[in-house]
């Protein structure tokens, strides 16, 4: 007679369990014993036993006095949001990092799914290794703590990664490395701003920025189609494409050898991180150089970053807030089994020209033959 009994509160913490991932939250109360004993027409033991069941796992807390509320929907796992460079260092300088992580936890909070920031000690400079250097989020994957992986600035060949897929466990990544990834889209928008200066009417374009290419010396493959496609505009000797944006002076001394390197001088520069921008600025003014008379600069900026910049340029504005959305969205589908069409996804920056438009030194803009958005010829 006992066998019976002990089916049946099993069944009811299932079910329990099922509802309280479907419509609840952590700190969410769930009804009194005696309620859900009238609820599933049984008695109040084998409720309390059910609850048990799910506090054990991790799922509920109860207390004197508050009752049974929601700990963990996901009992006793959470979602692992890995950041492997240190954003929180005082050298670094990562408002991008800082504000995607912020918002990840937000959405994921508004999707009643639980998560925890592990920050590795990646100092700011460095390129992420196969070698995860986050205690926290290493013990996390030895005890099995994990029901999902949201991973920023994160190698994607570490073994951890196709251990956690082989259990089934959804990972993406910031980077299209990753099987399931959302990433700014760096080709589109470096193609858009080498339009863009065109369109202005610059014919010699310098780049600056940092592209992890898999050969030193080489190329990455869209800056090595755009120098192909664009011969006599973008030079390969005034691509640096290698400045990681958190190293000292980052962008200084590699300007000073482009702008010195010959006769010729650029007249355009895209500059595709904001943090190159105050040793850029102390170097045109070193240099006796004019923006936008001598140089016209494309610049990329985090939306609300305050850092103020004197340096008058065309900017191509990252929205954290969106790219966090669209992590946390993709990651929501992967976990609750939704199939993904798509799974890597793209976000693309602004361009704002505001600034430049009303500089006298610049020639009219005509937006009607803007080529803002124009694919790479064939």
């Amino acid at each position: 007679m006992k066998e019976p009994s002990r089916t049946k509160y099993r069944q009811i913490a299932q079910q329990l369990l099922t509802e309280i991932r479907e419509t609840k939250g952590p700190g969410d109360k769930l009804p009194t014993e005696l309620q859900l004993a009238e609820r599933f027409n049984v008695h109040f033991m084998t409720i309390r036993e059910a609850l048990k069941v799910l506090q054990e796992g991790g799922v509920i807390q109860r207390q004197r006095a508050v009752g049974t509320t929601v700990l963990n929907p996901l009992g006793g796992n959470w979602v692992g949001i890995i950041c492997e460079m240190n954003v929180f260092s005082p050298t670094s300088h990562s408002l991008f990092h800082r504000s995607v992580i912020y918002h990840l936890r937000k959405y994921l909070r508004e999707n009643r799914i639980p998560s925890r920031v592990s920050i590795g000690e990646s100092e700011p400079g460095s390129v992420p290794d196969s070698n995860l250097t986050s205690l926290d989020f290493i013990a996390d994957i030895e005890a099995n703590r994990l029901a999902g992986v949201i991973a920023l600035s994160v190698s994607s060949d570490d073994q951890w990664i196709h251990k956690l897929q082989k259990q089934g466990i959804p990972v993406i990544g910031s980077n299209h490395k990753f099987h399931y990834s959302v990433a700014t889209d760096d080709a589109s928008d470096t193609q858009r701003a080498v339009r863009t200066l065109l369109d202005f009417g610059r014919r010699r374009i310098a780049y600056m920025g940092w592209v992890e290419s898999t050969e030193k010396g080489v190329l990455p493959p869209h800056l090595d189609q755009l120098v192909r496609c664009y011969p006599e505009n973008l030079r390969r000797e005034w691509i640096k494409h290698d400045i990681h944006p958190e190293t000292p002076r980052a962008g200084s001394t590699e300007f000073r050898e482009i702008w010195t390197s010959g006769n010729e001088k650029p007249d355009a520069l895209i500059v595709n991180d904001e943090h190159m921008m105050p040793d850029l600025e102390r170097s045109l003014t070193e240099l006796g150089i004019s923006s936008p008379e001598d140089i016209l600069i494309i610049r990329h900026r985090t939306r609300g970053n305050t850092t103020p910049c004197s340096v008058p340029s065309i900017i191509m504005e990252t929205d954290p807030q969106i790219f966090a959305f669209r992590m946390s969205d993709m990651f929501s589908r992967l976990y609750s089994g939704v199939e993904l069409i798509n799974n890597r996804e793209s976000t693309r920056r602004t361009f704002i020209d505001d600034e430049i438009r009303r500089h006298p030194a610049i020639r009219s803009f005509d937006p009607g033959t803007s080529t803002l958005g124009s694919t790479i010829p064939s």
